[in-house]
């Protein structure tokens, strides 16, 4: 159980360090498009991907801010496609640092808790775990956190994250594209950014909450009794 603590707490440090130097980029877009604009354009992509994975995998609340900030650097499409990669990116270096250092410890706190919960994460198709991705709720961050410290099949998950981000980082990427540079210059703060994806999150999880609450009382309602 110490090695396992100790390699948890190595986790905690390594993610803390991440959210130090990402938390440099959590500045209003104005600024960080100037910075972005100042990279050479061979590397740009390349640093652009670099930056969101990180802002992904760190513990700040600087993605949608790098999200908008492609999406009047580089367009909607191309800016999703550069997105799409940095999310893949960061669920797998999720994984690798989750399982390294994090599920030993998570497996021997549970101690066998939890089991049939556990089962049926483990038996997780890429089709589950897809419609996980592409719900617009579904935070991507956490869902990489917690993943790596499950027994869920790493195929699936890459294979479903994949199919299920693209399409959604499309659509928002392509709306950022359309809105970004009118908030760039009403003088949006990151603040601001970053309130406006929690109340979305929130909304949409209410949304489906009302749905499948209506749903289970329209499907209670159609059964006859004999």
């Amino acid at each position: 159980m110490a090695a396992a603590a100790a390699k948890f707490a190595l986790l905690i440090a390594l993610m803390a360090g991440l959210g130090a130097l990402a938390w440099r980029y959590n500045v209003p877009l104005d600024v960080l498009r100037e910075k972005m604009a100042g990279v050479w354009p061979l590397l740009r992509y390349p640093a652009y991907v670099g930056l969101f994975t990180l802002v992904s995998i760190a513990p700040v609340p600087a993605r949608d801010v790098v999200k908008l900030t492609g999406a009047f650097l580089f367009g909607g499409v191309v800016s999703g496609f550069l997105v799409f990669t940095g999310e893949m990116c960061a669920t797998a270096v999720s994984w690798v640092m989750g399982r390294a250092l994090g599920k030993d410890f998570i497996d021997r706190l549970l101690a066998g808790r939890l089991q049939s919960m556990q089962d049926k994460i483990a038996g997780a198709t890429w089709w589950q775990i897809a419609l996980l991705r592409v719900f617009p709720g579904t935070p991507y961050r956490f869902f990489n956190y917690a993943a790596p410290v499950t027994d869920v099949r790493p195929w699936p998950l890459f294979l479903g994250c994949a199919a299920g981000t693209l399409p959604r980082t499309m659509f928002f990427q392509v709306l950022f594209g359309a809105v970004g540079e009118k908030l760039t210059r009403r003088g949006t703060t990151t603040f601001e950014v970053f309130a406006i994806s929690i109340l979305f999150a929130a909304g949409a999880l209410g949304f489906w909450w009302i749905w499948s609450r209506l749903r289970k009382k329209t499907d209670s309602g159609g059964i006859q009794k004999p």
